[in-house]
């Protein structure tokens, strides 16, 4: 099968062993010289250039075999070069695997050294793309228990600087730009993006946003949640039973020490109905427990609490607490509480009305106490007023105008009063 001499390549050759590139030369298994390939298919339109058909009883061979162990190879050597050069194609594909396969096949498969260091194993160059794509996978319609995109791993060495996938924009402006987006048309109970934390995950994060060059943008945002009826825009649901002291389902943590009249959490509403912008609801079963808490350890001379702008108030109320309950136990529904004996310039209720007329309590109801003293020990002072002027009624003369009912130790006493003359 030697190859005549001159020849440098082979018409219609037929052989049951194989062919071995050596250079520009190619020889079969007995070092016999079979020639160079040189296709020129500058003709073909609807044909093919080279073909290797009917490779339909291999098992453990290959068909084609590029192999090399160069290592000299510098930015511009390949050991396979598919290169288009023209700038138009009608829907054209330019390199393509197809497989009938029904099974575990896998249809392309790159493999790479346990030393690859700093390599690439796969690199898409897309530097003059502008509406393209570097990355199609378009007709996965068929999708059922298979996955589009998976990537496996079972590293326990990765460090810091580790990514399974890394996304990295390094362009300073864009128009509007989104560099990552998952979308879809489902209108049933799919989850369009879901992370899922092992048991064991014990000190990592399930879900990490990094914002630390921010400065007038938004970390997350849910811009457009405009068509909400009986949804949530924000869901954080647990059934958990073991949270300690320290275990939280929403945190949010500032620790800078200075901010300009800073707002940390906020809720806006411009609703003009009854629409309630912030609510928590404890459930049924709720014992020791408490529905809200502001712990204000560290304050000194801060504010707990704050409602202040209520200025366009007509007929509304500032703070309202209704209790419906039938039940006829000790409760109390306001309750203020100074804990500590040496806080003796403490008051514990200031109210303050600058109005010419109206009250600073009203008190309502049928049957009850208006103030109840008498947790107060004889020695303690129920009221501490301004003297009055201007009655000139002498009570040992002059017929009271009418008398105030007050319990004294449960029993009912009168205190009369006169008018101004």
């Amino acid at each position: 099968m030697a190859a005549p001499d001159g020849a440098t390549g082979f018409t219609n050759v037929n052989l049951t062993g194989s062919l071995y590139f050596s250079g520009t030369q190619i020889i079969d298994a007995t070092g016999n010289f079979i020639g160079g390939i040189n296709l020129n298919a500058s003709t073909v339109t609807t044909g093919i250039s080279l073909a290797l058909d009917d490779a339909d009883l291999l098992t453990t061979g290959q068909v084609t075999k590029i192999a090399s162990s160069s290592a000299v190879i510098t930015t511009t050597g390949r050991l396979l070069l598919v290169d288009h050069s023209g700038a138009a194609g009608v829907s054209a594909v330019l390199s393509e695997f197809a497989s009938a396969a029904a099974d575990e096949t896998v249809i392309v498969k790159i493999t790479a050294s346990a030393a690859l260091a700093l390599g690439t194993m796969l690199s898409l160059s897309g530097a003059a793309v502008t509406t393209g794509k570097g990355i199609a996978a378009t007709d996965l319609n068929a999708l059922t228990t298979g996955i589009g995109l998976h990537l496996a791993s079972s590293a326990t060495a990765i460090t810091t600087t580790g990514r399974l996938a890394y996304f990295n924009h390094t362009g300073a402006t864009g128009t509007s730009a989104t560099l990552f987006e998952v979308a879809s048309a489902a209108n049933d109970e799919t989850v369009i993006a879901q992370v899922t934390a092992s048991a064991a995950l014990a000190l990592g994060t399930a879900f990490r946003v990094s914002v630390a060059a921010l400065t007038t943008g938004i970390g997350i945002a849910i811009p457009d949640a405009n068509a909400l009826t009986t949804g949530q825009a924000f869901s954080i649901a647990s059934s958990a039973t073991a949270m300690a002291t320290t275990g939280r389902l929403f945190l949010s943590t500032h620790s800078g020490a200075t901010g300009t009249s800073a707002t940390l959490n906020e809720f806006v509403s411009a609703a003009n109905d009854e629409t309630i912008i912030c609510q928590i609801t404890a459930s049924a079963a709720l014992a020791l427990g408490v529905a809200l808490k502001v712990s204000g350890v560290a304050i000194t001379t801060g504010t707990g609490i704050q409602m202040n702008n209520l200025d366009a108030l007509t007929t509304g109320t500032g703070l309202n607490v209704t209790s419906n309950s039938s039940d006829t136990g000790t409760r109390i529904l306001v309750n203020i509480v100074n804990d500590n004996t040496a806080a003796t310039g403490t008051t514990a209720l200031s109210i303050q009305n600058d109005a010419t007329a109206g009250s600073h309590i009203k008190l309502t109801g049928t049957g009850v106490n208006g103030i109840d003293f008498t947790a107060l020990t004889v020695a303690d002072t129920i009221f501490n007023v301004t003297d009055g002027q201007g009655c000139t009624a002498a009570p040992q003369t002059n017929a009271p105008t009418g008398f105030i009912n007050i319990l004294v130790a449960g029993v009912a006493r009168w205190i009369p009063y006169y008018s101004s003359t």
